[in-house]
């Protein structure tokens, strides 16, 4: 089992899946910009999903702007607006589905309460978030027109990485 940590240019990491390893782990980075097809599948379209919903919010309360999500669907994916809904209520509910599965998690590292649970247990966690953001890709592929999906992959193969971003890869 792998763990990855997203590192963007600003320096902020994103602790996408961390468990608690014991020994040397082996630490490889990878330039998102220059080989994206190094990032795990599931960690593009969590990041891309995110993205997606983050960019249909509106900045001052927080709540889907249509104006947003068409501006989404116009300028970024290419796909008309109903499938750029879609898009963004699926990358919705996927991304809750993850905050659910990876929440125990989070909030032992935030509050520094041990869960007393096993590595095994920890990477059990782990894993049934990734496989959510997989369910949530293929939820989209089922559900938006052969088109309108191949352009959201494409956007998520192509831009969710074109800024350089590291991921740091411990093994």
């Amino acid at each position: 089992m792998q763990a990855y940590i997203l590192t963007v240019s600003l320096g902020v990491a994103i602790l996408l899946s961390a468990p608690i390893l014991e020994g040397g782990p082996k630490i490889r980075v990878i330039d998102g910009r220059k080989t994206p097809e190094l990032i795990p599948e599931d960690l593009r379209w969590e990041f891309a999903m995110q993205n997606v919903v983050d960019f249909a919010r509106n900045p001052e309360d927080g709540e889907l702007s249509a104006s947003s999500v068409d501006g989404l669907s116009r300028n970024a994916l290419f796909v008309p607006i109903s499938d750029a809904q879609t898009i963004v209520r699926v990358a919705q509910r996927t991304l809750q589905r993850v905050d659910e599965l990876r929440g125990p998690l989070d909030r032992e590292h935030d509050s520094g309460v041990d869960l007393g649970w096993s590595l095994e247990q920890r990477l059990e966690a782990l894993a049934r978030a990734r496989r959510a953001v997989l369910e949530g890709r293929d939820e989209l592929a089922r559900t938006l027109p052969r088109k309108s999906f191949r352009a959201f992959r494409r956007w998520v193969d192509q831009g969710a990485f074109s800024t350089k971003r590291l991921l740091t890869e411990v093994d």
